[in-house]
């Protein structure tokens, strides 16, 4: 055999073998892509048997609705005759005892009116400050929130006996009267109590309870805020929603909860694994729960039922 057909018939082997090995590497590839491929479709449907969601950070709150009476210490001060007022300092001005805050006019003479007290001036006299001014929670019952000011009509007249204006003692707490209906039996609320009050869905901040009575299925109390709410100064009969428990962490569905001998945890998926993370139930309400003992970016398994057939 010549050296040329030698030479030819080794590029022939040469290639065969390049052949070989290419397709080698080829069913090598095509085998790896298929088990990846059916990794891959095993996690997604693994996957799409949980039911998953992100916890978020929020408050459960226990709250009642009811009724508020503002009561303020507060002092009239009366027409003596049918006449007119001049006012000589402005609606909510803060003044000192003894400042001249206008002119009475009868018959054309003008009587001084003086301050009688230090506090905050108003023409707002609603007629109730007498009735409001000695209030006992013992003696209180849902007729109270019945009271209605009466302002006094729309006109510069002032007639006898009339209140003219009124200085509101600015220096104490503000305190609101609360009734509320209830229907659990076993709900209680304790003296020096700290609670949230809110009016048209915006806080008027948190109120001690100095007193408190309930007689059936209503409940009666005398609230304190830790200063002067001037919002309040020309405010007397509210609607009022009272937040007497509330507790702060991470919400989650109560299903999600799963329960292990002594203690309670949740499900997390984490990359392609899902581990168990115990936690802490500070407060559960309907379907919802408070917890603690996640992260913000923990994904958490809210069917436990489908981790536990996995496992």
């Amino acid at each position: 055999m010549s050296d040329r057909m030698k030479r030819h018939e080794r590029e022939i082997v040469k290639k065969r073998l390049l052949k070989c090995a290419l397709l080698i590497l080829i069913l090598f590839l095509g085998t790896g892509l298929i088990y990846k491929t059916g990794q891959n479709i095993s996690v997604w449907y693994g996957r799409k048997q949980l039911d998953t969601t992100v916890p978020i950070y929020g408050c459960l709150e226990d709250k009642l609705k009811g009724q508020g009476l503002v009561l303020r210490s507060e002092i009239t001060v009366k027409a003596p005759t049918v006449g007119r007022f001049e006012n000589a300092v402005a609606e909510r001005d803060k003044v000192a005892r003894s400042t001249l805050v206008g002119y009475y006019l009868n018959s054309g003479r003008k009587t001084a009116l003086y301050a009688p007290t230090a506090g905050i001036y108003t023409r707002r006299v609603d007629g109730l400050e007498a009735a409001l001014s000695d209030i006992k929670l013992a003696s209180v019952g849902p007729e109270v929130f019945k009271y209605q000011p009466l302002l006094p009509p729309n006109t510069d007249e002032i007639k006898a006996g009339q209140g003219v204006f009124k200085i509101v003692n600015n220096l104490i707490p503000s305190l609101i009267l609360a009734h509320f209906p209830v229907s659990d039996p076993d709900l209680t609320i304790n003296k020096q109590q700290k609670v949230k009050l809110l009016v048209k869905d915006k806080s008027l901040g948190f109120f001690q309870v100095a007193d408190y009575k309930r007689d059936n299925d209503e409940i009666f109390l005398l609230l304190e805020s830790d200063d002067f709410l001037e919002e309040l100064l020309d405010s007397r009969l509210l609607e009022v929603e009272m937040v007497y428990n509330s507790s702060d962490g991470y919400l989650v569905p109560q299903k999600s909860l799963v329960k292990r001998g002594q203690e309670k945890g949740i499900y997390c998926t984490k990359g392609e694994n899902i581990i168990f993370k115990t936690v802490k139930v500070l407060d559960q309400k309907d379907d919802i729960a408070v917890i603690e003992g996640i992260e913000a970016n923990d994904i958490i398994v809210v069917n436990p039922a489908a981790v536990k057939q996995k496992l």
